[in-house]
């Protein structure tokens, strides 16, 4: 065996884009609490609205902490669940869907937030740490 170079073989691995998977549901636990969607956006000086400092920094910081769950896209019409901790914020329940919603669909994990993607939406509070968000295909 004197002369033989051995060299050991690296483990193959399939790399595929998250979008290429589909599941028929997702849960993203332990985010941050979003503000109240009347404190997403702010009339900005020259016209128009834009996103408030508090939202962009919602936004990142939910953005990497789902992103780190690893969720797969729920493709087709969805039913969303979204679930926030008991005492966590002083706002309307109502008022805090919004930022959730947004989230989902700039992670690209359903395929819109306009009427023939999202059939229902639950809100409640409930024994969860931050904010959990339960997706799961609608009939």
């Amino acid at each position: 065996m004197s002369g033989v170079l051995r060299t050991r073989r690296e483990p193959v691995v399939e790399r595929r884009a998250i979008e290429g998977y589909a599941a028929k549901s997702l849960t993203l636990s332990k985010l941050p609490v979003p503000p109240a969607a009347n404190n997403l956006f702010f009339n900005a000086s020259g016209g128009g609205r834009a996103r408030s400092t508090r939202y962009r920094a919602w936004r990142a910081a939910a953005g990497w902490q789902a992103r780190l769950q690893t969720p797969c896209r729920v493709r087709g019409p969805v039913s969303i669940s979204i679930i926030v901790e008991e005492g966590a914020s002083r706002g309307d329940l109502d008022n805090l869907a919004k930022a959730p919603i947004d989230l989902l669909c700039e992670l690209q994990l359903i395929d819109g937030d306009h009427r023939e993607v999202i059939r229902e939406v639950h809100l409640h509070w409930g024994g969860v740490e931050g904010l959990q968000i339960e997706v799961r295909s609608a009939p």
